[in-house]
């Protein structure tokens, strides 16, 4: 499964699992989430307040307001010049390019997952994404 983030013109997809290490590399480096907002749409299936607001990590529809994405984009412009261009996971990867982190090795911290040139760039595509305002999250 992955999440999409898509606005009116775009849309970048990250795999589920790492879709909470790249929000958590932005808290670390002064993202404070504002909180999404329900779509209407999702009234049927959260009715009555039961929108939790801080969720990020489902792909539910959920809106990112445009103050809310250029923040994101601010931290994570941040945390690029601390991601080296070697890739942090090699010590992780299989023969085939896969990894294995668990259970013979301990988690690798969620920075590690976006180093390399390849990964590098998915997060500064990310970033001019988000520079682009509001989103949703599928």
């Amino acid at each position: 499964m992955a999440i999409l983030c898509r606005n009116e013109t775009a849309g970048v997809w990250w795999q589920q699992w790492r879709w909470p290490k790249l929000l958590r590399l932005a808290q670390a480096h002064g993202w404070r989430p504002a909180g999404t907002t329900q779509p209407p749409e999702e009234l049927i299936h959260f009715p009555g307040g039961k929108w939790d607001p801080n969720n990020y990590t489902t792909n539910d529809g959920q809106i990112v307001s445009v103050t809310d994405a250029h923040a994101l984009a601010a931290a994570l412009e941040a945390a690029l010049p601390h991601l080296p261009d070697d890739d942090a996971l090699s010590k992780y990867r299989l023969p085939d390019g896969s990894i294995q982190i668990a259970p013979t090795h301990p988690p690798a911290p969620d920075a590690d997952w976006f180093t390399g040139r390849e990964a590098r760039a998915d997060v500064a595509n990310f970033i001019q994404f988000c520079r682009q305002g509001t989103f949703r999250i599928y």
